[in-house]
């Protein structure tokens, strides 16, 4: 269980190497819902279909991100909630 939170608290941090960070980003241009037209297979989507995401602005001017998707499997819509923000 320790490693568990361990790797789930450190499995994020830090910008990987060899990765370097959009210049220039236009934020009011992203803002909205994005609606999935093709995707890379990822874990966390994998059996969902209509997926969207909808990005908006916080009070503290940090990115509400917000994944959603039907999984036929169950009938239901699953959905995940995070924040995105600049380094």
């Amino acid at each position: 269980m320790i490693f568990f939170i361990l790797f789930t608290v450190t499995a994020c941090v830090g910008t990987p190497d060899g990765i370097t960070a959009v210049r220039g980003f236009e934020q009011e241009r992203n803002l909205g819902t994005w609606y999935e037209i093709t995707r890379i297979d990822n874990r966390f989507e994998r059996g969902l279909s209509n997926v969207i995401a909808t990005y908006s602005v916080k009070d503290n001017g940090d990115i509400r991100v917000v994944n959603r998707g039907y999984k036929a499997a169950t009938n239901l819509w699953n959905e995940a909630k995070d924040t995105g923000r600049f380094l």
